[in-house]
């Protein structure tokens, strides 16, 4: 999935959609994460409230994790920033939180 949005660009927003639709079919947090880690460093604002759902309501914390990693890419929108430093203080998982911290700390 990186190669394909390195490669050929952006991904756009019907791909996006069904990438993050077709997660809610995949019972691994470990397989859902593998596939939001793909989209670390993709730029397209569409993954923005997919991805903070995820980062505050999955169960799985490989999934919150990468998340939380692909957020930080939007760093400058002040609802990234209100929902990375929640998950700082609140996830039930210390990697996840850790994760968080170190996204913030990457912006000042």
């Amino acid at each position: 999935m990186r190669e394909l949005a390195f490669g050929f660009g952006e991904l756009d927003d019907a791909v996006l959609k069904s990438i993050f639709d077709g997660m809610a079919d995949i019972p691994s947090g470990r397989d859902r994460g593998q596939i939001l880690k793909g989209l670390i460093g993709i730029t397209n604002p569409m993954m923005v409230d997919p991805l903070i759902k995820i980062a505050l309501y999955d169960p799985e914390d490989d999934a919150r994790e990468e998340a939380v990693d692909a957020l930080a890419t939007f760093l400058q929108m002040p609802r990234v920033r209100q929902t990375l430093e929640q998950v700082a203080q609140h996830d039930t998982h210390r990697k996840v939180k850790r994760h968080a911290r170190q996204a913030l700390s990457r912006s000042n």
